[in-house]
């Protein structure tokens, strides 16, 4: 354990004990109240700002919307951006060796991530998803998220949906909390502090979280590559042995201050390492992989109202990306740097039956050494491969963009309608036109249906700016779906989601394959949730999504070999790699029992599953399959634990140990086994 977390650790379980002794001192034999410390003030369990820039319902939004409080993911044991996902609908979150790779509605890496709205991304990859644990939700208030296009209003890469972190503030939580999690995964353990006030012109929220440990256990068997003698590799003699990686940690640090209700400034620092062994298809060499990344952003925002009906909002952002990867024994790294600002402009007509939303925004990018491989570089750690390296390059970018956008919502008494328009104008590739319709009919207080169909696009990669031959074409998809949803009495509620998508322009990367060539795809799919409370403490929740493929295999242009030719010229011969597109399961869910027999105690119980999956790889003739899965997972909350304000939450994964595989980058891998989660917090 690192020094830092161990003394923070520590000092969270003196600062509780201090505490402990002096509440029971001073309080002995009194009643307990709860209701000075720790505050949550106005919140609104539906509240939702995606779908239209204004906190509304998100039942009534034009939008596939869902709201997910600080109750649905922290009080119950979840603690990463993915495991909350998980259980939502048309989400599916593929462990990897490095962590988690989320598909939505059966495409991969196609949600756009915003913390506290800026992007959670990097413009050089798509492979960049901090949802693990180099993302705290210990600061977090709620989680938004819309499933279908929505670039209208969000831009690029809000291909298949969206989901924002909202962190809290320093109006929805005073005092102080800390806590300790661990972890029999690895022995993973963190510990966090939050703080926040308010004053009658003033907020202001901070949230710090240290973490250690949990990383595989795998064993390496290639400790030594790059550094051959004369550009050479190692030699085969001194190539190989046996190898562990090293701990992950991580810092996430966060935080705002809002002046009056017109000014706030936020920010985020985080710093991320993740070690991984990763393993050739037939599992004969494996080697260590390491991610590191920091991340720091600011952003100041700025609303005003101009008349009674009539607001202006204005905020900007900068983003500092430095993404490292270390691979065997060579060190690469890459730099973003990216400067956003946008206006925009509401206004009510029509006594409010009308809201127009309009904004402009611009955007500047620039990234450093964005490493492009040209070989396969499996290939190249064998025993046969006495004399070469594998080839790569890096490449410097820079570009911009303008937006320009419009979204008019209008309300009636059974019917709310809705259109946008968005046009994004590139210095490098094609401008994108972006449009969203929508109907919203609720005929009753329990029943309403969305008819809505978006327009989306997709930031080109990395090596598509290499590239000459790549077209400037952006990546298109089209999306339309169908909801309805029922909620005939507080007890009782289901709904039910239709979506067809059709994605033009296609293409996907693959580290060493390079870019595929575009193409269409298509999905179908369903997904559906319901919840039923049995009484006043015991309630059922499920959800099930299914969806069906089609379209042509992923056809990958790459670089056999090559050769010096008679000129000097480097002469590099081609071949074509074909392998399918890869969907995940087709078909996913979870069902949960929660059971709260007191205020202070609750339990829960969850049933998941997902179908097949295949192991998709490059150069590999045969397709390894997973079968499908089932897995039970248990959490139990006790709030108010031997002390007040002390909470105790419990979680296992895997309850039955089952043991399963899943598809990894090259091969296939163990799922989690049985693993216990373990979380200890004070409030005061």
């Amino acid at each position: 354990m690192n020094r830092p977390l161990r003394l923070m650790i520590i000092a969270c379980f003196v600062w509780q004990a201090v505490m402990n002794l002096a509440a029971t001192g001073v309080n002995a034999g009194a009643d307990f109240d709860d209701g000075t410390s720790l505050m949550f003030l106005g919140e609104d369990t539906d509240v939702l700002t995606l779908a239209t820039r204004r906190e509304e319902s998100a039942a009534k939004a034009p939008a596939v919307a869902q709201v997910l409080t600080r109750q649905d993911f922290w009080d119950r044991g979840d603690t990463t951006l993915a495991d909350v996902l998980a259980y939502q609908p048309g989400f599916f979150m593929a462990p990897k060796e490095y962590g988690s790779r989320p598909y939505l509605r059966g495409i991969p890496e196609s949600t756009l991530f915003l913390f506290n709205a800026v992007p959670l991304r990097s413009e050089a990859s798509k492979g960049f998803h901090p949802i693990d644990q180099d993302l705290s939700l210990a600061g977090i208030k709620r989680i938004e998220i819309v499933r279908g296009a929505a670039s209208v209003l969000w831009g690029l890469d809000a291909f298949s949906g969206v989901v924002n972190v909202v962190p809290l503030t320093g109006t929805d939580f005073q005092g102080l909390e800390t806590g300790v999690l661990t972890t029999t995964d690895e022995d993973a353990r963190q510990a966090y502090i939050n703080v926040g006030g308010n004053g009658p012109w003033w907020s202001g929220f901070g949230s710090l979280t240290l973490g250690t440990g949990g990383g595989k256990g795998d064993r390496a068997t290639v400790v030594r590559f790059w550094d051959g003698p004369n550009g050479a590799p190692v030699p085969v003699t001194d190539r190989y042995g046996s190898d562990h990686p090293d701990s992950p940690n991580t810092l996430d640090l966060s935080g705002n201050m809002t002046l009056g209700k017109a000014f706030t400034v936020s920010g985020r620092i985080a710093r991320n390492r993740t070690p991984y062994v990763l393993s050739s298809a037939d599992k004969d060499l494996s080697w260590i992989e390491e991610r590191r990344t920091n991340t720091e952003h600011i952003k100041a925002d700025f609303q005003k109202a101009l008349t009674l009906d009539t607001s202006l909002k204005a905020s900007a952002y900068y983003l500092h990306l430095a993404p490292h990867t270390r691979i065997i024994d060579r060190d690469f790294s890459q730099g973003e740097n990216t400067l956003y600002a946008e206006t925009v402009l509401e206004k009510s007509l029509m006594t409010g039956r009308g809201l127009i939303t309009a904004g402009a925004s611009f955007k500047k990018t620039q990234v450093e050494e964005a490493l492009i491989w040209k070989n396969y570089f499996p290939d190249y750690l064998g025993p046969d491969n006495t004399a070469f390296l594998p080839v790569y390059a890096t490449k410097d970018f820079d570009h911009s963009l303008s937006s320009a956008f419009v979204q008019y919502l209008h309300k009636t008494k059974s019917w709310d309608a809705m259109a946008g328009l968005r046009w994004d104008v590139h210095n490098e590739y094609e401008d994108s036109l972006n449009t969203s319709f929508g109907l919203v009919w609720h005929p009753t207080d329990v029943f309403t249906m969305k008819f809505l169909y978006g327009t989306s696009f997709r930031s080109p990669y990395a090596r598509q700016y290499a590239e000459s031959r790549s077209a400037k074409k952006l990546e298109k998809a089209r999306n339309f779906s169908v909801q309805a949803v029922w909620r005939p009495n507080a007890r009782l509620s289901g709904e039910v989601t239709g979506f067809f998508t059709k994605i033009c322009d296609h293409v996907m990367e693959d580290p060493f394959a390079g870019v595929s060539l575009a193409n269409e795809q298509k999905f179908v799919g369903l997904e559906a949730s319901a919840r039923f409370h049995l009484t006043d403490s015991l309630s059922l929740h499920g959800n099930l999504t299914a969806l069906t493929h089609s379209g042509p295999d992923e056809v990958y242009r790459y670089t056999e070999y090559g050769i010096l030719g008679p000129g000097g010229d480097f002469e590099e011969t081609i071949v074509d790699l074909t392998y399918p597109f890869d969907v995940g399961p087709k078909t996913f869910g979870n069902a949960a029992v929660l059971w709260t027999p007191t205020k202070h105690l609750s339990a829960r119980l969850r049933l998941r599953s997902f179908s097949e999956m295949s192991l998709i790889y490059p150069r590999g003739a045969a397709r390894d399959n997973a079968p499908d899965v089932w897995l039970l997972d248990l959490d139990a909350a006790y709030k108010d634990f031997l002390t007040p304000k002390l909470d105790l939450i419990a979680a296992v994964t895997n309850l039955t140990d089952r043991d399963h595989e899943i598809p990894g980058t090259y091969s296939m891998i163990d799922g989690r086994p049985l693993t216990l989660h373990l979380h200890l917090r004070y409030r005061w």
